[in-house]
C-alpha cells in the first residue's frame, strides 16, 4: 500500500507503508508530465530493511506548511524527515 502526501505548494510525496517491504519516502519530481515515466527521488533512508512489523507500518502522514518536513506515524513511532532530496 502507498500513501500520497501533497504540500500546499503542490509538491507530491509517496510513502510505502511497510505492508510488503520497508517503509520508504519518495518525492515526485516537479517537472513530471502526464503519461511520462518518472524516477522517484528517495528522501532519507528506510528505518529498517524488509517488511515492517505491523506496529511499525505507516498509518498516517503529514507535511509541514512550508513543505520542509514530512512526519510519518505508525502505531508506535513518529518519523520526522527533512524533505530535501538525498544527494549522492
Amino acid at each position: 500500500m502507498l500513501k500520497l502526501l501533497v504540500t500546499p505548494t503542490g509538491e507530491v510525496f509517496i510513502v510505502t507503508k511497510g505492508d510488503t517491504g520497508p517503509v520508504a519516502l519518495y518525492r515526485v519530481p516537479q517537472d513530471t508530465k502526464p503519461g511520462g515515466t518518472v524516477m522517484l527521488q528517495p528522501i532519507g533512508k528506510p528505518p529498517r530493511s524488509g517488511k515492517a512489523a505491523e506496529a511499525h507500518r505507516i498509518n498516517d502522514g503529514a507535511v509541514s506548511p512550508s513543505g520542509a518536513w514530512v512526519a510519518l506515524r505508525s502505531n508506535t513511532t513518529v518519523l520526522l524527515s527533512d524533505s530535501s532530496p538525498r544527494r549522492a
